[in-house]
């Protein structure tokens, strides 16, 4: 990892170096990437992945796998080897009261949101009391 950072501190404007590392996204853009895919030997490429697949992470009891680091690896490997999927995009359409008579009607519908509004009007009307404003009815 340490030889990549050097090749891609050896390509970048010296406003933008030294990177340090390459773990933290903020430290990845535009650029870090184009001069990794120039740059960087496709074997080195397998091993860093290869070492993803194989990651392990220390613990009381001894090195387990670290299964985000493996199945980040796994992703990569199948995104290389086989392709992305189509990115599911999923929208949800709400339909918002477009007159009076829809507001009214969901309110009617609703016991919960006429609950909600009973206690939001009370509560308009004690703060008029307190702050001494007329109620403005005759």
């Amino acid at each position: 990892m340490d030889q990549i950072v050097e090749i891609v501190n050896e390509e970048l404007s010296p406003d933008r170096r030294p990177l340090k590392t390459l773990t933290k996204a903020s430290d990845i853009n535009q650029r870090v990437a184009t001069v990794l895919a120039e740059k960087l030997p496709i074997e080195e490429l397998v091993d860093v992945i290869r070492s993803m697949i194989r990651a392990t992470r220390p613990t009381k009891y001894g090195d387990v796998p670290d299964m985000r680091a493996q199945e980040a690896g796994v992703k990569l490997a199948m995104s290389y080897l086989v392709g992305l999927p189509t990115q599911r995009i999923e929208t949800k359409a709400e339909q918002v009261a477009s007159n009076d008579g829809d507001i009214f009607m969901r309110v009617l519908s609703s016991p919960a949101l006429l609950a909600s509004m009973e206690t939001l009007f009370d509560q308009v009307r004690a703060a008029k009391v307190a702050a001494g404003v007329e109620s403005g009815k005759p």
